[in-house]
């Protein structure tokens, strides 16, 4: 297992099915771990929400939120049509479903370990759209 400190970038852009748009630009001193078949990019928001993306494959990633007794986690896979996640309320879970449609990442791990990640995809609750988002993250020790 490998450990770096790391700078975390992060852009997101959402727009709501009512064409609403929401913009979100931070820096935050976050943790890439390597660790066997997968690289973990883990960050605490300014609120204490815990962050974390797990790139599992080229096709694969996951992001987990998690505020108090919030959770959210979502999976984001080029190869299927479309994935159902769950989001973890005091009151109960709420089924979402995420439909990707970009997902790239680069990682160099050598002597100073740096990369980017850019998902783009669509979120569901039922058959209703919540919104398409954008999040570009880069990260460097």
């Amino acid at each position: 297992m490998e450990k770096y400190d790391v700078q975390v970038e992060i852009t997101t852009r959402q727009e709501t099915h009512d064409k609403q748009v929401e913009n979100y630009h931070r820096k935050f001193t976050g943790q890439l771990v390597n660790k066997g078949e997968a690289t973990y990019i883990r960050y605490r928001e300014e609120d204490g929400t815990r962050v974390m993306f797990k790139l599992v494959t080229d096709d694969q990633v996951m992001l987990t939120r998690t505020t108090g007794q919030h959770r959210t986690a979502l999976q984001f896979d080029t190869t299927a049509t479309k994935v159902t996640n769950h989001y973890h309320t005091p009151y109960g879970m709420i089924e979402l479903v995420t439909r990707t449609t970009r997902l790239d990442h680069v990682l160099d791990l050598t002597k100073q370990p740096q990369g980017h990640l850019a998902i783009d995809y669509r979120l569901y609750q039922g058959i209703s759209l919540l919104g398409e988002y954008k999040i570009r993250l880069q990260f460097k020790a």
